[in-house]
């Protein structure tokens, strides 16, 4: 499904770009719809309190069913002027264009049209949960994706051919990667090959200049603050993943907003039994940070087996867990991911939460200082997280656009 508001008199022209948009996909079948403001001849309501844009106020049943109708919301703020919704309903043999396309266009300022962004990420963890929870992910413009997803696949088929990248599978030799295995049995020169052909994967993401970006929550850390004082446990959320996966919604955001000022950010993760809760948290950060949520547009869930930009996020997650093993175990003094950032070629940056971070945090929000009881001596005023990153551009010299690692798929 698409949906986007466009002017009444551009209405011509975005049938234009939708019929060429079907033809290429080879449609088997189609459905138009429109509805001018608080029409709701032929289209149901839905009162979501999600119902941001016109990309989140459309909502549908399984795909497969061909009794599926289209649900829209005249929500109000949406429509400014003469105003038409047109939502667009289509099928692929494989893929529908919802899962493509969630939307052409994002009303900016000023009635500029702003520039979607939208970042795939996946969640990582060490094997009992117990040292970090990572949310990794990747961000790129539209047209890049487009672009991406065609050589992603290209990548895929190539032989050996797999259908698609799971870091599990990856790592054990097994599903797509099993085929790597000698006799069945795992081995070293198996292993080997199934890293020739992740290799490839990840130079596409360098090729198409992706960009990279990771929060890790340091467990150990997390629960030692939940501990030490009961307003802290109410302030932190018991699972770590939630400050992780808010905090990359936030610095992936800052990135683009860096970068490019103006334009907006949407998210895309696994449609996996964790759905509803990312949902949530997603929809509690926008609640909970109006100086950034005007630039949020929307979260979805889509297939990871056919869905390039979410097996890439896999990747990276799978990468910043690597680094995070070492990472956790060393003293705060040595903790360092500069490496990290300058070796991948890709990675724009990677965040953590220690004792330190979430003190300065519980200080500056609630008033509690709980520096002196968790034995951490280096503190100071908190500085916002994108005036840190701005000043680590400036000290890396890495300020300018087209030299900050991997911005350009950004911009």
């Amino acid at each position: 499904m698409v949906a986007f508001t466009v002017n009444a008199s551009k209405l011509k022209a975005i049938f234009g770009l939708v019929a060429v948009l079907l033809f290429n996909l080879r449609v088997r079948r189609q459905l138009f719809t429109t509805a001018m403001p608080n029409s709701t001849d032929g289209i149901g309501e839905n009162k979501s309190a999600e119902a941001e844009s016109c990309s989140a106020i459309i909502t549908s049943t399984n795909p497969a069913v061909s009794s599926n109708v289209i649900r829209a919301t005249d929500y109000p703020g949406v429509w400014p002027g003469r105003k038409l919704l047109v939502c667009v309903r289509v099928f692929s043999d494989e893929i529908t264009v919802k899962e493509i396309f969630e939307t052409f266009f994002e009303p900016g300022e000023s009635g500029h049209v702003a520039v979607l962004k939208r970042a795939y990420f996946d969640d990582s963890y060490d094997g009992r949960h117990e040292l970090f929870a990572i949310a990794g992910g990747v961000i790129a413009n539209h047209s890049r994706w487009t672009g991406f997803q065609r050589a992603w696949k290209k990548a895929l088929h190539a032989a050996p051919r797999i259908e698609y990248f799971h870091a599990k599978e990856w790592r054990r030799l097994n599903g797509q990667f099993f085929q790597f295995r000698e006799d069945g049995k795992w081995s070293d020169e198996g292993k080997s090959r199934a890293d020739e052909k992740r290799d490839k994967l990840i130079q596409v993401i360098r090729d198409y200049k992706v960009v990279g970006l990771g929060v890790g929550v340091l467990i150990k850390d997390y629960n030692a603050i939940r501990e030490a004082h009961p307003r802290a446990a109410e302030y932190f959320a018991s699972d770590p993943y939630e400050g992780a996966l808010q905090s990359f919604v936030f610095e992936s955001a800052a990135a683009v907003r860096l970068v490019q000022p103006g334009d907006v950010i949407a998210y895309v993760s696994d449609d996996s039994n964790r759905a509803d809760v990312y949902t949530r948290l997603y929809y509690e950060f926008k609640k909970k940070n109006p100086s950034i949520a005007p630039m949020l547009r929307g979260i979805s869930h889509l297939d990871n087996t056919k869905w390039a930009g979410l097996q890439a996020a896999d990747i990276v997650a799978n990468m910043l867990n690597q680094e995070f093993k070492r990472f956790a175990e060393l003293p705060p003094e040595q903790r360092q991911l500069d490496e990290l950032l300058e070796g991948s070629g890709f990675i724009f940056k990677v965040a953590h939460w220690d004792k330190k971070y979430m003190c300065q945090v519980l200080l500056d929000t609630i008033g509690l200082d709980l520096f002196e009881k968790m034995g951490v001596v280096d503190r100071g005023p908190r500085k916002s997280d994108e005036q840190v990153e701005f000043e680590r551009l400036q000290r890396t010299g890495k300020l300018q656009r087209s030299n900050v690692a991997g911005s350009d798929g950004i911009t």
